[in-house]
């Protein structure tokens, strides 16, 4: 009967042994599952961190572009514009003026082509405007269409059509 104590209490070792050896193993599988889930979820973490500053990056760098992108059509829908109406060159003129620092007289710096119409207009310009009194209208293959220089002893004003979407690209870039 000591054989058959011996073996049962063999069997018990060999059960608990077992038992001890599948716990021990799984607490450790756990521990490595856990230590390997945390490695995974901080790399994941990082990861997002990452494309989040790669997105805002994207998007400050392409909004610059859209922005320059926008104004370009902008400007070219409005070249094409100006050379077709030639009261815009009137209205652009009046409102340089209105800007200007007051003085009796105003050279204007011209596109040829805008000429007839602005010489055509030149006495209602100087009725609108007060405190003007004349206006000296010059032919400047340099002025843009639709555009125009002015001068005066007191200031002098860039009213064409390059020189507003620059102060428009200016104070747009102040915004951002």
């Amino acid at each position: 009967m000591s054989n058959y104590i011996e073996l049962a209490a063999a069997e018990r070792q060999i059960e608990e042994a077992y038992h001890h050896g599948f716990e021990k193993g799984r607490e450790e599988g756990h521990g490595k599952a856990e230590q390997d889930f945390g490695a995974a979820a901080r790399a994941l973490l990082l990861a997002c961190r990452q494309l989040d500053t790669l997105r805002e990056t994207i998007i400050g760098n392409s909004s610059r572009e859209i922005l320059d992108f926008t104004l370009a059509i902008a400007e070219r829908i409005v070249r094409i514009s100006v050379q077709e109406q030639d009261a815009t060159i009137v209205a652009t003129i009046e409102e340089a003026l209105r800007r200007a620092v007051k003085s009796d007289e105003f050279s204007i710096f011209i596109h040829p082509d805008d000429y007839a119409a602005v010489s055509a207009k030149a006495g209602e310009i100087v009725a609108v405007i007060s405190g003007l009194n004349n206006i000296v209208l010059r032919k400047d293959k340099t002025v843009e269409r639709g555009g125009a220089k002015i001068e005066s002893d007191n200031c002098t004003i860039d009213a064409t059509v390059a020189g507003q979407f620059d102060m428009i690209r200016e104070e747009i870039k102040k915004k951002l």
